[in-house]
């Protein structure tokens, strides 16, 4: 089951995210107040909304997707973030199912042109959304200056 997120599910969201930040960067400290003010913020936008997957007993995953304000008004773009499945649950269609409710709801605020950011080195992820239609359009390069 896919369902919108509503403020009574801060709790759940916030565990969701902190798996996700655990699982991409392991050794990054505890984040869990700056995670709670975001969520709360995030589940009181009107211009996103979070998804949760659920079994019977529990959050298995979740997918948030925001308007963007672009610089041309005549394109209207969303970005999906914040998108995790249990490991259990992987490459079972929950992904599958976030993102067609996350399109729906994009194609009911009339916005048809969604996009995401994922790691170049993370075949999987790369994999993984290859297989639900993204395609690449932009290659961001990053280069750390010295401190």
């Amino acid at each position: 089951m896919v369902r919108r997120a509503e403020p009574r599910d801060l709790e759940t969201v916030v565990e969701l995210r902190r798996a996700l930040r655990r699982e991409e960067r392991p050794d990054a400290p505890d984040a869990d107040d700056d995670l709670r003010t975001m969520t709360r913020r995030q589940l009181h936008g009107s211009s996103q909304i979070i998804l949760l997957a659920a079994t019977r007993d529990r959050s298995v995953g979740m997918l948030r997707c925001a308007l963007q304000s672009p610089a041309d008004p005549a394109v209207s773009t969303a970005l999906l973030t914040t998108a995790w499945v249990h490991p259990a649950f992987r490459r079972t269609g929950v992904m599958t199912r976030l993102v067609a409710d996350a399109t729906d709801w994009c194609a009911a605020q009339g916005v048809y042109d969604v996009r995401l950011r994922n790691a170049y080195h993370n075949a999987a992820a790369s994999a993984a959304w290859e297989a639900l239609g993204f395609r690449i359009v932009q290659v961001i390069r990053q280069r750390t200056t010295e401190r």
